[in-house]
C-alpha cells in the first residue's frame, strides 16, 4: 500500500518538476498554483506512506537507505512549501525552483 502511495506522490512532484522546468525556459510562471497543489498534496501523500510503512514495520522508517531517502525528499517538499509559504504564491523565483528541481 505505502508503495502505492509513493507512487502517486511522484507522479504529483514530477508537475512542480515539469512547472520548473518551463519557468526555467520560458521565464514565466505557467501553471504555478497548479504545481503547488501537486505539492501539497503529493506531500500529504508521501508522509502518508512513510506512516503506514512505518505501522506495517513498527519501527520509524529512516533506518535503512531507501527509507532514510524518502523522509528527506519529504523533507524537501516540506522545505519548498514552507519557502514558497514565506514568500507568497506566485512569487517564488525561478532560482528557488531550480534549485528545489535538482533536489
Amino acid at each position: 500500500m505505502y508503495v502505492v502511495l509513493l507512487r502517486l506522490a511522484l507522479g504529483l512532484y514530477s508537475v512542480r518538476l515539469l512547472h520548473s522546468v518551463l519557468t526555467v525556459l520560458n521565464k514565466q510562471h505557467t501553471i504555478f498554483k497548479t504545481a503547488l497543489v501537486a505539492v501539497t498534496v503529493g506531500f500529504a501523500l508521501h508522509v502518508t506512506s512513510i506512516i503506514v510503512l512505518g505501522m506495517e514495520v513498527q519501527y520509524l522508517p529512516i533506518t535503512q537507505r531507501y527509507e532514510a531517502f524518502s523522509f528527506f525528499g519529504a523533507l524537501v517538499a516540506l522545505g519548498f512549501l514552507s519557502v514558497s509559504n514565506l514568500s507568497g504564491v506566485g512569487r517564488v523565483s525561478a532560482g528557488v525552483q531550480g534549485s528545489f528541481a535538482v533536489a
